[in-house]
């Protein structure tokens, strides 16, 4: 799980209009600026992905725990990344590498 210092509250940025938006089959990645020169995240998981919490809130721990590794060499700004319901039919391996290709070109 993302540190407490490093999570960013969603509904402060659902309505804002991002910087940059990077759009994969499983998700859609919103930039935004970060204010105190860190990055941070958060991690979006609607009911259209999963009717159920309980598997919303597995990929969202699943997506957190790759993010947590990847943070250290991320760009200082705020990150909101949703998952979309086309995520919900694939494997989480496919999830993984989905992730990680959206997210290497800010590495």
């Amino acid at each position: 799980m993302l540190s407490k210092k490093s999570r960013l509250k969603i509904q402060d940025y659902i309505s804002l209009a991002p910087t940059k938006v990077k759009r994969g089959r499983l998700f859609l990645i919103k930039l935004f600026p970060s204010l105190d020169g860190q990055p941070h995240l958060a991690v979006a998981v609607g009911k259209k992905v999963f009717a159920s919490a309980a598997k919303r809130n597995h990929l969202r721990r699943l997506v957190s725990s790759e993010l947590q590794v990847l943070l250290p060499g991320l760009p200082s700004q705020n990150y909101l990344i949703q998952v979309l319901p086309s995520a919900s039919s694939v494997d989480e391996h496919v999830i993984i590498e989905e992730l990680y290709r959206l997210l290497k070109d800010q590495i």
